[in-house]
């Protein structure tokens, strides 16, 4: 990892104009630093959660997010992403979807009502996004990790 923050670092990246910059995953770490150089204008509802698809992202802007963490179930083997220090969050998978989310399930409060609250501001997020979208002229979608470059481009 420190490998890649050091190539991080000295990549010459492009001068672009954009409207707008939306995270579209796939780990915490893109909304981190687009909100630590205040390029972060909305939070979406993808900030802060782990993805491994861009499919799976261009499903969700299709149905307006109308699945995300509806069905979901506890992950078995939360210690991996949340370590044994942190009693009060729960890890919770979208079984729909495939994304994993680590900050915004609790343990003092039932899956079902903390689904539909997940999913009520996913959606308003959306709506919000979806019209910042559609009123620019140029976005930039950022995404953390490894990914397919012909699925990049098809997103």
């Amino acid at each position: 990892m420190c490998g890649q923050i050091n190539n991080f670092h000295t990549f010459d990246f492009p001068k672009i104009k954009t409207d707008f910059i939306l995270s579209v995953g796939s780990m915490c770490r893109v909304a981190h630093h687009l909100r630590k150089n205040h390029l972060r204008n909305l939070a979406s509802p993808l900030d802060w959660m782990i993805n491994d698809s861009l499919k799976v992202v261009f499903e969700l802007f299709q149905s307006d997010f109308k699945d995300f963490f509806r069905f979901c179930s506890f992950v078995k083997n939360a210690e991996d992403f949340i370590g044994k220090t942190d009693a009060y969050r729960q890890v919770v998978k979208d079984d729909s979807n495939d994304i994993i989310a680590i900050h915004y399930f609790y343990a003092y409060e039932d899956l079902e009502t903390q689904s539909k609250r997940i999913n009520t501001q996913a959606r308003k997020r959306w709506t919000l996004i979806k019209d910042k979208i559609l009123s620019s002229k140029n976005v930039v979608f950022v995404r953390s990790g490894d990914f397919d470059l012909k699925e990049a481009s098809e997103f």
